[in-house]
């Protein structure tokens, strides 16, 4: 049986018209089968499919069909039908010719059979992936003019929003917005995403993707509609969606070739604000995304405040809780040296009561002068958070860099690898050692270029952040005591270092990392910031 393939994407449409749509190529491919007299045919059809991946449901049938050795022979219009991705084209051309199947595409001249074009084929199959490369390049740019004017296209509303009636990028608040609200509260209460998912869970609260099948009058496809998941609960508290803006490009497709999507960082973002009724505001929002970042179990022992916040400074465990008989003896002790002993780690034991004390003055003297004044307060944490960053932030840059530029080179050079196989440059079993190795390069550079690439945005934010922070524990002046929500609102972790002795005292530091500003070290100037504590064994 002989498969007429046909295929049509968006950008053909536009380039070509009616000399590419599906009818003018079903009526080219049967009229030359039939004209040929190659025998009984079927069409093989994907509308509205990109010619960069082969990944499309009737291509991969006809495969199929042709490794059950249906098929003798495969036509299409042109080299461009087949794909635009000349490595993927030319690997599917050898794959034809493995399984003894004839490949025809009439306009380019191109019969297998014959073998007689020579360079012609690779050559033409390069133009046909620069032609999609450059309709990707001019789509991304329309679609970056149109989000830049306001005008993002959404799919599906948020979860607790619906569009306006006659509009595709307008907000209003629907019958979920409670649910959303109370998500961020219980967030800033200190819950962890689990926690709250089994609150919503629980409660019996359908989950989004069941409530627009509610919504949408189908019959429920979700085994089970009610059960909230970790992952759904922070993809909708790191919504910025919900702070009144609208974000486009937080996820990009990889390339015009693979797509899936990756995350963008955030100044590659294009954000309108004040578009909608925000759900939560900028601060309790920003204060959220902090307190998710860390991993937190449910607390066992409601006494233990410090519970997920506080670690050893010399292997990174986190500090056990021990409660002895009374309650003003309760005290932490590093983990692994508990488990394992000495040999592992020393005890960094500190007891619960100094402990409290220490972090409730710390707070109480940020809260003061953030209170006094509060424009002076932020520019000395701004000084500090230069002084003690600005190093790794250059050093950090300069290699983001060099990796950047390595990977496109290794794209560079795996292309040209695949044109001098093709060409007959290189024998197939040194293109495969070789591309092999750039690709294993190419993807430990890509995870250490994310690395990179995060630790520079989070330098970006300090400016903001400083602000962040002054206005959140302006709430605290007047705190006395200490509880879990006070300290998971404020502090990202407490880490405790082995007893010293100094001067014939015997001392303990305690660095606080604060939430949105990290450890306050020294500070140039005034002497507003203290960077350790010392308290008596």
């Amino acid at each position: 049986m002989v498969a007429l393939y046909c295929r049509l994407s968006r950008e053909d449409e536009h380039g070509n018209g009616d000399s590419s749509s599906i009818q003018t190529q079903k009526a080219m491919l049967s009229k030359y089968a039939s004209d040929n007299n190659l025998g009984g045919y079927e069409f093989y059809v994907d509308d509205g499919k990109s010619g960069v991946s082969f990944e499309r449901e009737n291509f991969q049938r006809m495969i199929t069909d042709m490794e059950d050795g249906k098929l003798s022979c495969i036509v299409t219009k042109d080299l461009s039908r087949l794909g635009r991705n000349y490595l993927e084209a030319g690997r599917y051309r050898e794959l034809f010719a493995e399984y003894g199947v004839r490949y025809i595409a009439i306009a380019d001249g191109h019969d297998s059979l014959n073998d007689d074009d020579g360079i012609a084929t690779p050559i033409k199959e390069i133009i046909h992936e620069f032609y999609a490369r450059e309709c990707s390049k001019k789509m991304k740019a329309a679609f970056k003019s149109k989000a830049e004017n306001g005008g993002v296209i959404l799919g599906f509303a948020p979860y607790g929003y619906e569009k306006i009636p006659g509009t595709t990028n307008r907000l209003t608040p629907d019958e979920n917005a409670p649910t959303v609200k109370r998500m961020f509260a219980l967030a800033l209460e200190g819950k962890g995403c689990c926690q709250i998912a089994t609150v919503l869970t629980n409660e019996q609260i359908l989950i989004p993707k069941a409530y627009r099948e509610q919504k949408s009058g189908y019959n429920f496809t979700i085994k089970y509609p009610y059960f909230w998941a970790s992952t759904t609960v922070r993809s909708i508290l790191e919504n910025p969606v919900y702070t009144g803006k609208l974000v486009f490009r937080r996820r990009s497709p990889k390339s015009f070739k693979d797509k899936t999507p990756i995350a963008q960082p955030k100044e590659n973002w294009i954000i309108t604000p004040d578009t909608h009724e925000a759900l939560v505001n900028e601060l309790d929002f920003e204060t959220v995304q902090e307190r998710i970042k860390s991993k937190q179990n449910p607390a066992r022992n409601p006494d233990n405040i410090f519970r997920g916040l506080i670690f050893c400074k010399d292997c990174g465990s986190s500090l056990s809780y021990y409660k002895q008989r009374e309650r003003h003896n309760a005290r932490y002790r590093c983990c692994l040296n508990a488990r394992i002993g000495k040999s592992a780690c020393t005890a960094h034991d500190i007891r619960e009561v100094p402990l409290k004390a220490i972090i409730l003055a710390d707070i109480q003297r940020h809260s003061s002068l953030a209170a006094k004044n509060a424009d002076k307060y932020v520019a000395h944490l701004l000084q500090t958070s230069s002084c003690n960053h600005n190093l790794e932030k250059a050093a950090n840059q300069r290699e983001s860099q060099r990796c950047e530029k390595r990977l496109n080179e290794i794209d560079t050079l795996i292309q040209k690898l695949y044109e001098d196989r093709v060409f007959g440059v290189i024998t197939d079993k040194r293109f495969a050692a070789m591309s092999a190795n750039l690709e294993t390069e190419q993807a430990e550079l890509q995870k250490r270029f994310d690395e990179l690439t995060n630790s520079v945005n989070n330098h970006r934010e300090k400016s903001k952040n400083a602000d962040l922070f002054v206005k959140l524990i302006q709430a605290y002046t007047d705190i006395t005591e200490l509880d879990s929500e006070l300290l998971n609102s404020l502090i990202e972790k407490i880490v405790i270092h082995e007893k010293d002795e100094v001067d014939g005292e015997v001392v303990q530091r305690i660095d606080i990392f604060y939430r949105f500003i990290g450890n306050v070290g020294e500070c140039v100037g005034d002497s507003v910031i203290m960077k350790s504590k010392k308290m008596s064994a």
